[in-house]
């Protein structure tokens, strides 16, 4: 399993193809990941398979040195300073 960390992406990498490392729209069907608001609240939303698992707050992302083995999902609510693996 390759795993992908993500910090603080929210205004520069808002939609996301994990294996070509391109921008793509949101309603693509390569899309692998995506920012959204809804309700009020920021998500980060999977598609294609993809999981996330929020790790907490962090300094970096050197915080993380694990692939946890449960707890992913297909989306996650955005907190500041949280780090992310896809």
């Amino acid at each position: 399993m390759q795993v992908f960390l993500i910090t603080e992406i929210t205004r520069i990498l808002p939609d996301f193809h994990l294996s070509t490392y391109t921008i793509v729209p949101y309603n693509d069907t390569n899309v692998d990941f995506y920012y959204e608001i809804y309700n009020g609240t920021s998500y980060y939303d999977l598609s294609n398979g993809s999981f996330i698992k929020d790790m907490g707050a962090t300094n970096d992302i050197y915080d993380i040195d694990y692939a946890p083995s449960t707890g992913w999902t297909t989306d996650a609510v955005c907190y500041r300073w949280h780090t992310y693996a896809i």
